[in-house]
């Protein structure tokens, strides 16, 4: 409904980080058993989000990080996905964009070193989806990422764990 004054701002329901977060757990979940992979949650003092098994019973670690979708960069900057890595004992780390359904699992090593370290512990990590406008940033494009995409990393770790 309009208004004298202009056009009425429409609220968007956001959902919670905890919902968020829950959503992302299950599409990695359900992409690392599609693989044939188990996932199952770790004991409560190991820090990572999932035990991963293959066929042969040996196991990795994983962290999943969520993204709701991905998000105008400064506020009005291309489209881009970030991530923020906490201290983990995880090998790897599973990358999860709700929006589009899509999810990448990349070895903690390379997900550290492709980072940007922070002060406090925390590893920043984070790409272009869409670029917009004509500014050139130092910051990747998905595109460098494919390697770690489900449909190429996934089948990876089943011969890992086999």
């Amino acid at each position: 409904m309009a208004s004298e004054t202009g056009p009425a701002k429409r609220r968007v329901a956001r959902p919670s980080s905890a919902a968020v977060r829950r959503k992302g757990l299950a599409l990695a979940i359900e992409a690392l058993r599609g693989a044939g992979l188990r996932a199952d949650p770790p004991s409560k003092d190991v820090p990572a989000d999932l035990m991963v098994a293959g066929p042969s019973r040996r196991s990795v670690l994983v962290s999943v990080l969520t993204a709701a979708a991905p998000h105008r960069r400064g506020g009005r900057g291309s489209l881009g996905l970030h991530w923020m890595l906490r201290d983990t004992a995880a090998d790897f780390i599973a990358l999860v964009d709700l929006s589009r359904e899509r999810g990448w699992l990349i070895p903690a090593a390379d997900f550290r070193a492709r980072a940007q370290p922070l002060s406090d512990g925390r590893f920043h990590l984070d790409w272009i989806v869409v670029p917009l406008g004509r500014t050139r940033t130092q910051v990747p494009d998905e595109e460098e990422f494919a390697p770690y995409a489900y449909g190429r990393a996934l089948p990876e770790l089943v011969r890992r764990l086999g």
